[in-house]
């Protein structure tokens, strides 16, 4: 089955994107959410960030709970060079879900760009210890604590990245700074 912006639809949401395409209300609501993801993911690979946000952020409102919604969202404020709210919305996200996928590393790459490094380690060691095995989330809490003046913490997080992932791209490019 194909939604209304011709992406395929995995099997298990065909009859739910049905039941709406009907009419008939979602008792889970996922299956809008699921196609506005995908509608907005072709919107800013198009370079319209703006019109992706202009779906996202009512649909947030209505599904506060969908964090891959924030998600989407840092990355609309991303293309569109807005750094400030790329990052509450990557806070957001990891607020939210359930594991920090790629939202620690990103949050630490806007955060430690604009030298708000005291405000990326406290969510930096809370997805440590969400996920443990995060090298590349080591390596930019090291990075934060030696910006802050940590230089004790900053060692020991940079041990942890070594121990986790000794080719660690971003592990290699830290040690290259010192």
């Amino acid at each position: 089955m194909v939604d209304r912006v011709g992406a395929l639809v995995p099997a298990g949401m065909a009859l739910l994107l049905a039941l709406e395409l009907l009419g008939v209300p979602s008792c889970t609501g996922a299956a809008p959410v699921e196609t506005e993801l995908r509608r907005t993911d072709a919107l800013i690979a198009e370079g319209q960030p703006d019109d992706a946000l202009a779906i996202l952020l009512p649909l947030g409102e209505a599904h506060p709970a969908e964090f891959l919604l924030d998600r989407q969202v840092a990355r609309a404020y991303a293309a569109l060079g807005r750094p400030d709210r790329e990052a509450d919305a990557w806070e957001a996200f990891l607020r939210k879900s359930p594991a920090p996928g790629d939202g620690c590393v990103r949050l630490g790459q806007v955060l430690l760009a604009r030298s708000e490094a005291a405000r990326f380690i406290p969510t930096a060691e809370e997805c440590l210890r969400r996920d443990p095995a995060q090298a590349e989330v080591a390596t930019q809490l090291a990075m934060a604590y030696e910006a802050v003046g940590n230089l004790a913490a900053a060692s020991e997080a940079l041990a942890r990245a070594r121990q986790l992932g000794p080719g660690n791209p971003a592990l290699a490019r830290a040690l290259e700074l010192r």
